[in-house]
């Protein structure tokens, strides 16, 4: 938002909310160029600020002479519809003061703004906006709302809202006010020339109630692909405020059209990736960059003789592997491989091809394309930790080499587990139950070192001795006859 708009604002509108300027609209789904972002910021325990950037053409709108100058005037309205609940849909509307924009500036994208306060649940919204003074010009548009739950003790973060300009201001009056900023929104994430550039505005909860000094935020930019091409670490200083706000600005002149995303983790500690108190979020993004894919990317694709020779994409967390530590990364996920697949990794040599294996590997696990994070990966990764953590022995000094880590990373958690430490002239033992595949494992400690072995089990491919409990637990049973 400009001074000049800033100004009119003041000058034209001090009881309604102002109309900002914003970037130049790109192709909109309507006939007044109507356009919706919306934002989830934390409030209190039972409901979350969500702040509705509207954008519209200036030609949607009548001018009529008053006092103040030539005026137009947006009638906005809200319906929410909450999913799943009964009772009235709620309704918000307001109507938004536009000084008449100068001669050759029509059609200039304009906007308005409104905070409503929303139980967190899902809801289907529509928008319907009308030329206050032209009630037959009008449009509308439907769309989702997820709202999260600010709620707990634990780090939060917002939404990531994308942002034209960002102005330390005192100005609290003003719509656009947020934390001691004035926040120019950029409501379609279309980013294109001039100004080739993702500004991102987030804001942390909760940091104070952390026992470390700093909460340090990750962002993470990828391709539609889920390759991560770009990663920068903030760290933040407590402030001894409930929220904590975070700008950055990524250039993007270098990178060719596409769908993007945007990944921002907060985390507790300087672990980052491996804090107990961590919290993510990601929002889309699309470049339009017209002088690199006409140029540059030509270029590129010259220099590649042929297809055969343009290596495939690696994952950016294989790619500075070397080949003994690959050889480590797939030794923890050999347990879900197909046989196809361990037959093509014995086949391979050296940490590329390694690397681009562990790539596709993930890539056709992950149940979720068209998000920057593979679900199914962390899922197990975070097992990995946890079977590191719990299973950890002498003789198994990894705790996924185990024969309980081994069978966490195959089947998941179990449903059940059963611990017999201390049962009269039995060695300790655990029965592993799974309801829903029908599964039961048992693990003894026979050497009783604290290493657990499987001694049987009811699923296929697997261990199966019914006696266990009489030829292996008894403690009058020698270790060496067994």
């Amino acid at each position: 938002m400009n001074r000049t708009t800033l100004l009119l604002f003041r000058l034209l509108a001090p009881a309604l909310l102002a109309a900002a300027p914003l970037v130049p609209l790109a192709a909109q789904p309507t006939p007044m160029g109507l356009a919706v972002s919306h934002s989830c910021f934390a409030y209190n325990d039972s409901a979350a600020a969500v702040e509705f950037d509207i954008q519209f053409s200036s030609n949607a709108l009548t001018y009529r002479q008053e006092k103040d100058g030539t005026i137009g005037k947006l009638y906005a309205h809200l319906i929410f519809t909450p999913e799943n609940a009964t009772g009235e849909p709620l309704g918000v509307d307001w109507v938004t003061a536009v000084a008449k924009p100068a001669a050759g500036s029509a059609g200039e994208a304009m906007g308005t703004v409104r905070s409503v306060l929303l139980a967190p649940g899902n809801y289907s919204v529509l928008l319907y906006a009308a030329d206050a003074g032209e009630k037959t010009h009008a449009d509308s548009v439907s769309f989702t709302v997820t709202v999260p739950s600010f709620s707990g003790h634990s780090l939060k973060l917002s939404d990531v809202q994308f942002v034209a300009d960002a102005v330390p201001s005192e100005d609290a009056a003003n719509p656009y006010f947020k934390n001691g900023y004035l926040i120019t929104p950029v409501v379609v994430p279309e980013m294109g020339p001039p100004f080739l550039s993702l500004n991102t505005y987030v804001e942390v909860y909760n940091a104070d109630a952390v026992m470390s000094p700093e909460v340090h935020l990750s962002y993470k930019l990828a391709n539609k692909n889920k390759v991560i091409f770009y990663e920068r670490q903030v760290t933040l200083p407590k402030t001894g405020n409930h929220s904590t706000v975070d700008i950055q600005a990524f250039p993007l002149d270098s990178m060719p059209s596409g769908e993007y995303f945007v990944l921002v983790r907060a985390y507790n500690d300087a672990e980052r990736m491996h804090a107990k108190d961590s919290v993510s979020v990601y929002r889309a993004f699309s470049i339009s960059n017209p002088a690199f894919d006409s140029t540059i990317a030509p270029a590129l694709s010259a220099a590649a003789p042929t297809k055969r020779q343009v290596v495939e994409i690696i994952d950016p967390i294989y790619a500075g592997m070397r080949e003994s530590e690959l050889d480590e990364e797939y030794a923890k996920v050999r347990y879900i491989a197909s046989e196809p697949e361990k037959r093509l990794w014995e086949s391979l040599s050296g940490a590329d091809a390694k690397a681009r294996f562990l790539t596709a590997f993930w890539g056709a696990r992950d149940r979720t394309p068209g998000t920057p994070e593979n679900e199914e990966r962390d899922a197990y990764y975070k097992r990995v930790e946890e079977a590191r953590s719990l299973y950890s022995a002498p003789m198994t000094p990894k705790g996924w080499d185990s024969d309980r880590g081994r069978v966490l990373l195959q089947y998941g958690k179990p449903d059940n587990v059963d611990r017999h430490y201390q049962d009269f002239n039995r060695k300790p033992y655990e029965i592993w139950t799974y309801s829903g595949l029908n599964y039961t494992f048992v693990f003894l400690d026979r050497p009783q070192t604290g290493l657990y072995k499987l001694v049987h089990s009811t699923a296929p491919s697997e261990v199966h001795y019914e006696n266990w409990e009489t030829d292996y637990a008894p403690l009058s049973k020698n270790w060496n006859d067994q």
